[in-house]
C-alpha cells in the first residue's frame, strides 16, 4: 500500500456502532415526553463517576436528567449495526500507529495505578512511527507499561453477539409499530432492562449522590 509520512492513523477500540435511526428517534421521543428540545446528550459525562455511565439528557430550558434506555440498549447490542457482528479489525491485531479506548479492567491488570473514578485510558502503538511519536511526547504525559494481551482480555477484542430480540425490534420499527411516540418503551422491553432494575439502578444513583453531598 502507499505510504504517507505525514498521515497518522489512530483507532478506537470500539464496541460497536448503534443505529443512528433509533437514536434520531428517541431523541424525538424524548422532546414528546418532555415537552421540550433536547440540547445536548452526555453519554460519556464524568458528574457521577467514570464507571456510573448513565447518560446526562440536557434541554434548551438548562434541565437536565438521566435517561439509560437508548445507551442500555447499545450495550445490550439491541441496536446496534450488522457489520458490528462481523467487524474484521475487532482483534488484538491493529493496524493503526495508535489504538486507544478506555482501560477497563485496570484495577486487575495493574493494582498499583491510581483511580479516582475520573477514566483510565488505554493507548496501545502499534507500529514504529507510532512508538517514535509517542516518545516525542511521554515526557507530557503519565505513562505505564502493561502487557497487551492482558489488557485486551479486558478489553474488546472480538465482535459483539447478535441480541435475541434486535430481529423483531427492527421489524416493528420497519412496519411503525415502533414509533417516535413509544421507542423508549420498547428499548426498554427489547433490551430486558425490566422495570425493578431500572428502580435499583435509580437507587444506587440516589445513594451515591447521597454520599458524596456527605
Amino acid at each position: 500500500h502507499n505510504k504517507y509520512d505525514k498521515l497518522i492513523t489512530c483507532e478506537i477500540v470500539c464496541h460497536a456502532n448503534p443505529s443512528p435511526k433509533v437514536l434520531k428517534m428517541y431523541i424525538n421521543n424524548l422532546e414528546l415526553k418532555y415537552n421540550k428540545k433536547v440540547k445536548n446528550i452526555y453519554f460519556r459525562s464524568k458528574e457521577n463517576g467514570w464507571r456510573n455511565q448513565i447518560p446526562i439528557i440536557e434541554f434548551t430550558d438548562k434541565t437536565k436528567i438521566e435517561e439509560n434506555s437508548y445507551r442500555n440498549a447499545f450495550i445490550k447490542e439491541l441496536i446496534n449495526r450488522p457489520s458490528c457482528f462481523s467487524c474484521r479489525f475487532c482483534t488484538i491485531e491493529r493496524y493503526s500507529d495508535f489504538s486507544i479506548g478506555d482501560f477497563w479492567g485496570i484495577e486487575k491488570v495493574d493494582p498499583s495505578i491510581k483511580n479516582d473514578d475520573t477514566g483510565i485510558s488505554l493507548f496501545n502503538v502499534n507500529t514504529k512511527k507510532g512508538m517514535d511519536i509517542l516518545n516525542d511526547i511521554k515526557d507530557d504525559l503519565f505513562l505505564k507499561e502493561v502487557d497487551t494481551e492482558l489488557a485486551f482480555s479486558y478489553n474488546h477484542h472480538c465482535n459483539v453477539p447478535v441480541h435475541k430480540n434486535r430481529d423483531i425490534f427492527f421489524k416493528e420499527l420497519a412496519n411503525g409499530i415502533i414509533n417516535e411516540s413509544n421507542i423508549i418503551c420498547y428499548l426498554n422491553k427489547y433490551s430486558n432492562f425490566s422495570l425493578p432494575r431500572r428502580i435499583i439502578n435509580k437507587g444506587k444513583r440516589i445513594i451515591k449522590k447521597v454520599i458524596s453531598k456527605g
